[in-house]
């Protein structure tokens, strides 16, 4: 029956959200034979055989999950056209397993139909319709088309204020994300006053010490860096490096993270020694947290051997260029761009 399918829809996307990959598994296998019985697009047939792709992916079965959404994506649009409901939903995840497995193109392709699609059929202000703005104007900066991110993240923060608030969380978040792809795309000492600016607002909305003003401050202090105006953007690091011990404790993954950012932006400044100083007081609790692996813990190799170098300490740069090219030739093998820059290092 449609109710009790929908029931074990529910309950699939309960366990989906708890990381029961098995469990959800085993209820798939039995509800979606049964779904088969419902029309192509009906709603919790659609939902049942995406969350049938959503747990191979997760489960690390990307490539196989690109394919069945592709295969339901066609079967959906023969039946029922492209501008239904279900086919655009099915269309967006498609899209962003194709962004998890790197076919940035095609992602980025399928999320450019899907854009006027909802545009047309959902309307401007309908959330699937922001969301896929938001996701579109990621793509394109991931491909190099800042121009064009920044111009669809302003339409996209133009209509969150209009339907939310200026001091929404959303509207807050996308105000802090335009000035970050600002801040990517060469246009920093314009992005500073949007950044502080929405830097006050989330002080305001949130709390000093809410994660999302933590990740508002830090990006602030990279358009600082970018600038070079480093009094200012290690200020601030160390405000959220105060935070975030406060809040969350000296050796958790995000303090260490910081920590090791920070070094990054003593060196930069022309504060090589200070930078060996705090990454020999933090690489300790960062190897045992995050393990030599970990990207963080990378960039803190190669922080910690340019500043060695700066300061004379040839000896010890030499051993932390070695363990980088070791940690990051068993990763990526020998032909891998990274490996081959640690190599020349």
């Amino acid at each position: 029956h449609a109710d009790a399918l929908q029931a074990r829809q529910q309950q699939v996307l309960a366990l989906l959200s708890g990381a029961k990959l098995e469990a959800a598994e085993t209820l798939l296998a039995r509800a979606v034979p049964l779904a088969l019985a419902l029309p192509v697009n009906d709603r919790t047939r659609v939902k049942l055989e995406l969350a049938q792709a959503m747990t191979l992916a997760a489960k690390g079965d990307r490539e196989d999950a690109r394919q069945d959404l592709q295969a339901l994506h066609a079967r959906l649009v023969a039946a029922v056209g492209e501008r239904d409901p279900a086919s655009m939903e099915v269309l967006n995840e498609l899209a962003s397993v194709q962004r998890a497995v790197g076919d940035m193109k095609d992602a980025r392709d399928n999320m450019e139909k899907l854009v006027p699609l909802r545009r047309q059929v959902l309307g401007e202000d309908h959330e699937d319709t922001l969301a896929s703005i938001s996701n579109l104007s990621i793509l394109r900066m991931m491909a190099g088309e800042t121009e064009g991110a920044v111009a669809l993240q302003r339409q996209l923060l133009e209509l969150h204020t209009r339907r939310l608030g200026s001091e929404h969380p959303m509207t807050l978040h996308t105000r802090s994300t335009l000035a970050t792809m600002m801040v990517d795309s060469g246009d920093a000492e314009a992005a500073l006053p949007i950044m502080r600016d929405a830097l006050e607002a989330r002080v305001r909305v949130l709390g000093a010490d809410h994660p999302m003003t933590l990740r508002t401050r830090l990006n602030l202090a990279t358009a600082y860096a970018r600038l070079r105006n480093y009094p200012s953007a290690l200020a601030l690091e160390e405000e959220v490096i105060a935070a975030r011990t406060r809040v969350l404790g000296s050796r958790h993954p995000d303090t260490l993270a910081i920590l090791i950012n920070h070094a990054g932006t003593l060196l930069r400044a022309g504060q090589a020694r200070e930078c060996v100083g705090l990454l020999i007081r933090t690489m300790p609790s960062a190897r045992e947290v995050l393990g030599v692996k970990h990207p963080r813990m990378q960039d803190a190799m190669l922080i910690l051997a340019d500043a060695s170098m700066l300061i004379g300490e040839h000896a010890a740069a030499l051993a932390s260029y070695q363990e980088l090219f070791d940690t990051r030739l068993e990763l990526q093998g020998e032909a891998h761009p990274q490996t081959i820059v640690a190599a020349w290092n």
